[in-house]
C-alpha cells in the first residue's frame, strides 16, 4: 500500500481550489463580455435606427418642399395631391404633422358650421389652404428633425460609456457631421424658397458621401461586436 503523503495531498487540494477559482474567474469574464456585447449591440442598433429616422425626415422635408403647387381642377386631382403628402412617412407617423393636415383639409368644417356657411369641398380646401399647409408642414418637420438630432447626439454620448473603440467613435463623428451638413444646407435652401427663390440643390455629392460613411459605420460596429465575442 502506498504511503500517504500529506504534502502531496495539500498541494493537490490547493491545485483543485486554484483550478476552481480560475474557472470561476474565467466564466465571470465570459459573462461580463457577453453582457458588454449585448449592451453594445442594443446601443449600436438604437444609434443606427435613430440615424435612419433622421435621414427619412430630412428626405421627406426636402421632397415636400419641392412640391410645386398647381391648383387642381377636380376632386380627383385634389385627392391625389393630399395622398401624395400622406405618402411621406414623416407626415403619416407624427401627431404634429397629421394635425396640420387635419386642420387645413378638414378643420374648416368646424368654422363653416359655426358661421352657417356652406361646407367646403376637398377641391376648395386644397385650392385655398394647400400652400399654407405646405409651409406649416415644412416648419413642423424641421422641428422634428432638430429634436431627433438632439436625441441622436445624446445617445452617441452615452455610447462612449460602453468602452466604444476609437474607430467606432470616429465613424459616429463622421456620420453626425454629415447629418449636420445636410441639415444646414437644407435650412439655407428652405430660407431661400421662403424668399421666393427656387429651391435647387445637388444632392448627388452628399448622397455619395453619406452612402460610403454610413456603410462604413455599420461595418465598423459589426467588427467591434465580433471582437467582443
Amino acid at each position: 500500500m502506498a504511503e500517504f503523503d500529506p504534502y502531496l495531498a495539500a498541494w493537490t487540494g490547493l491545485l483543485s481550489i486554484g483550478t476552481t477559482i480560475l474557472a470561476y474567474i474565467f466564466l465571470k469574464h465570459l459573462e461580463s463580455r457577453k453582457i458588454q456585447r449585448t449592451e453594445k449591440k442594443l446601443a449600436y442598433s438604437k444609434f443606427l435606427q435613430l440615424t435612419d429616422e433622421i435621414i427619412t425626415v430630412l428626405s421627406d422635408l426636402y421632397n415636400v418642399s419641392l412640391i410645386d403647387f398647381k391648383k387642381p381642377k377636380n376632386e380627383d386631382e385634389a385627392s391625389a395631391l393630399v395622398s401624395r403628402l400622406m405618402s411621406f412617412p414623416t407626415i403619416l407617423s407624427n401627431d404634429g404633422t397629421m394635425e396640420i393636415v387635419r386642420y387645413y383639409i378638414y378643420g374648416h368644417d368646424d368654422n363653416t358650421t359655426q358661421t352657417k356657411q356652406p361646407r367646403l369641398s376637398l377641391l376648395q380646401a386644397v385650392n385655398i389652404f394647400f400652400e399654407d399647409m405646405q409651409t406649416d408642414l415644412v416648419i413642423e418637420m424641421g422641428h422634428i428633425a432638430s429634436k431627433q438630432t438632439n436625441i441622436l447626439n445624446r445617445h452617441g454620448n452615452e455610447l462612449i460609456a460602453l468602452n466604444v473603440p476609437t474607430t467606432v467613435r470616429n465613424a459616429m463623428s463622421s456620420t453626425l457631421g454629415l447629418i449636420q451638413e445636410r441639415g444646414t444646407a437644407l435650412t439655407i435652401a428652405l430660407l431661400a424658397k421662403l424668399a421666393k427663390q427656387p429651391l435647387v440643390q445637388d444632392l448627388e455629392p452628399w448622397s455619395k458621401k453619406w452612402s460610403i460613411t454610413y456603410q462604413a459605420l455599420k461595418s465598423i460596429m459589426e467588427l467591434d461586436l465580433k471582437k467582443t465575442l
